[in-house]
């Protein structure tokens, strides 16, 4: 195997599928309560799978625009992240 596959293989065993971010998540009593979401639960939402070391910073402007929104402005959202998790690793931070 070459260092491309080690490191795709490495991802893929990061990806959580059919499982939601929230069952395993410290923050899921505060989020339940206070109507917050996060980018892995909305990652969830749009494509069933979650990265599992993913940042979890909930809030309420996330939890509006899952529960809130037009399904093409949540998907607008969560490929404005990808974009930024793209930038990020090519620029090495």
């Amino acid at each position: 195997m070459n260092s491309t596959e080690d490191k795709n293989n490495s991802k893929f065993s990061e990806i959580i599928r059919d499982t939601c971010p929230c069952n395993v998540c410290d923050h899921f009593d505060l989020c339940k309560t206070e109507e917050l979401a996060c980018r892995s639960f909305a990652k969830f939402v749009v494509d069933n799978y979650y990265y599992k070391d993913s940042f979890r910073d909930p809030c309420k402007g996330t939890f509006n625009k899952i529960f809130n929104a037009s399904d093409d402005a949540l998907r607008q959202f969560v490929r404005e992240w990808k974009g930024e998790d793209t930038n990020k690793n090519n620029t090495g931070e």
